[in-house]
């Protein structure tokens, strides 16, 4: 097996430890036992655990970027629809890399930067008027991500296209410029 390929099965046994066990329960042993490898290559790929895990925020950010690649018109369906909001394992991944965030400076470097990515793609994307916008919906989303793990039921493509009809407005309103004001000259 390959350095590259032995990595890739690293990180995969260890994302897939995040999913079943959580961080807390993850040990290297185990990690390498689900990889197929002996531990020891663990800290010669990675130099630590916490590395381990950084790796898998990376990994998981990149296929979360290879998702975007959709037409501008079409992003926030590619992004939140069908690939993040209705699979389960995205909902435990972000539990996990949250609860990483909080134990690693590292990982909450990570993470923060990955949100911030994700606000300047939405931003960019979507046209939007400012990045204030942008956090906006990211946190709206983000929340639809996590409710619709929980719930099921939970209308999201209707939430999702309520928020789109509502930023089409914002775009027609900042195109038209400024309303008139309406209040007298004295």
């Amino acid at each position: 097996m390959t350095a590259t390929a032995t990595r890739e099965r690293l990180i995969q046994a260890a994302r897939q430890c995040l999913l079943e066990r959580g961080h807390q329960d993850c040990s290297v042993k185990v990690i390498a036992e689900q990889a197929g490898v002996n531990h020891g290559l663990v800290h010669h790929y990675f130099g630590s655990k916490e590395r381990l895990w950084l790796a898998v925020m990376a990994s998981e950010a990149e296929r979360i970027r290879a998702s975007l690649a959709v037409p501008p018109d079409r992003f926030l369906e590619g992004f939140y629809v069908p690939e993040w909001l209705q699979r389960a394992d995205r909902l435990r991944l972000m539990v996990e890399f949250l609860g990483l965030a909080k134990a690693l400076p590292e990982a909450a470097k990570a993470l923060c930067e990955q949100f911030r990515l994700h606000r300047q793609m939405v931003h960019r994307h979507l046209g939007l008027a400012d990045e204030t916008t942008a956090t906006l919906v990211c946190a709206t989303l983000f929340g639809l991500a996590i409710q619709s793990g929980l719930d099921a039921e939970l209308p999201v493509e209707a939430a999702v296209a309520r928020l789109l009809g509502m930023l089409a407005l914002s775009r027609e309103t900042r195109a038209e410029g400024p309303a008139p004001s309406t209040r007298r000259q004295r």
